[in-house]
C-alpha cells in the first residue's frame, strides 16, 4: 500500500463521518496508469474524486493533479449552495 493509501485509510479509521482529502497529490488522473490507481483506491475506500477537469497546465499539456476526494459527495456539493 502506498503512503497516500495509508494516509487515506488512517482518515477513515478515525471514525469521522465525512472525510475530505484535498491537495496536490501528483496523481495525474488524466494519465491511464494514475487514473486506474486512483479508481482502485476510490473503489476500495468507497470515496469519490470530485475534480474532473484539468487543474494544471503547461504549454504542451494539462493534468489533474490537484484532487479532492470525499466520502460524501452530497455534503460536498450542498455546502456550496
Amino acid at each position: 500500500m502506498s503512503v497516500i493509501e495509508d494516509s487515506i485509510s488512517l482518515a477513515f479509521d478515525s471514525n469521522i463521518n465525512d472525510v475530505f482529502i484535498t491537495g496536490d497529490l501528483n496523481l495525474d488522473t488524466i494519465k491511464t496508469a494514475s487514473n486506474q490507481n486512483n479508481s482502485d483506491i476510490c473503489q476500495q475506500l468507497t470515496i469519490g474524486q470530485i475534480i474532473l477537469e484539468p487543474t494544471h497546465y503547461t504549454a504542451n499539456s494539462s493534468s489533474i493533479i490537484y484532487l479532492v476526494f470525499t466520502s460524501n459527495k452530497i455534503v460536498f456539493f450542498s455546502a456550496g449552495r
